[in-house]
């Protein structure tokens, strides 16, 4: 059951990379446990502009606090990228479901395209805890230039072999991060298989002409507009590919973590 704090004290607000920051939040109390891939509105508390929360992927978590990494792209979280130690910001959460952890690969392959490498960090860290040294993990990470890398040596540590592509050649391979899955598959065995990924849309549609020819699915945190969080505005409904009834789902109650298989990508296209 998600929980409303009104008034969550922040720890720290550190930048990351170019436009990219880490918010450290005190974790209350009663705040429930979080699960891999679930995420919070955090509302910013003065005034009403913005009007809308922010919903924010849940990173790292202790008993005493818990981090989201954002990227600012718009007033919202301009002004929370000058937000101080001390301050407060309002949180629902954790909302959502998150990542199944699946302990039966034999690779666990990450793909992630700019900020939505921090949705993915929980999943990895859970799966690196229960199966190394039975399996092996890679980090795909694409991003549009070095200035922007973040996130990336936090894999690194857990274990993960990187490989970066930027879309201008500033570091790793020059190009899309889809061109880097391509390779993979192409080139290596990998056995039994586990994708995980986020990023933006075009990125998954890229996937959907890759993934299938490998016969290989994917687990994917979707990123949709949301206002409540919560299942009531029905603002973030993507199709999906059901037989029977409304074909519709909520990615803020009934995702954000989706089967590549299970969406419509006729209609998101």
């Amino acid at each position: 059951m998600p929980i409303l704090q009104n008034s969550v004290r922040i720890v720290s607000n550190r930048r990351l990379a170019q436009d990219h920051y880490r918010l450290r939040l005190e974790r209350p109390r009663s705040f429930p446990e979080i699960e891999a891939g679930q995420f919070v509105q955090l509302r910013l508390e003065e005034g009403w502009d913005p009007f809308l929360p922010r919903p924010l992927c849940l990173y790292e978590h202790s008993r005493l606090w818990m981090d989201v990494v954002y990227q600012v792209v718009g007033r919202g979280t301009a002004i929370l990228s000058k937000k101080k130690a001390g301050a407060s910001v309002g949180v629902l959460g954790p909302l959502g479901l998150g990542f199944p952890i699946l302990l039966d690969g034999d690779t666990y392959v990450f793909v992630a395209g700019g900020v939505g490498i921090a949705s993915l960090y929980l999943a990895a860290k859970e799966l690196v805890r229960q199966v190394k040294g039975r399996a092996r993990f890679i980090l795909l990470f694409g991003l549009k230039s070095v200035g922007m890398l973040h996130c990336h040596q936090d894999f690194r540590e857990l274990g993960f072999e990187l490989r970066i592509a930027t879309d201008d050649g500033s570091y790793g391979k020059k190009g899309y991060v889809t061109g880097l899955v391509e390779q993979l598959f192409e080139k290596e065995q990998l056995g039994r298989v586990w994708v995980y990924a986020c990023g933006p849309r075009p990125m998954f549609l890229a996937l959907t002409g890759i993934l299938p020819r490998f016969g290989q699915d994917a687990y994917l945190s979707l990123d949709e507009h949301m206002a409540c969080g919560v299942g009531v505005c029905l603002g973030c409904a993507v199709k999906t590919v059901r037989g029977n009834g409304d074909p519709y789902r909520l990615v803020c109650k009934e995702g954000p973590v989706f089967k590549m298989s299970e969406i419509d990508w006729e209609s998101k296209k």
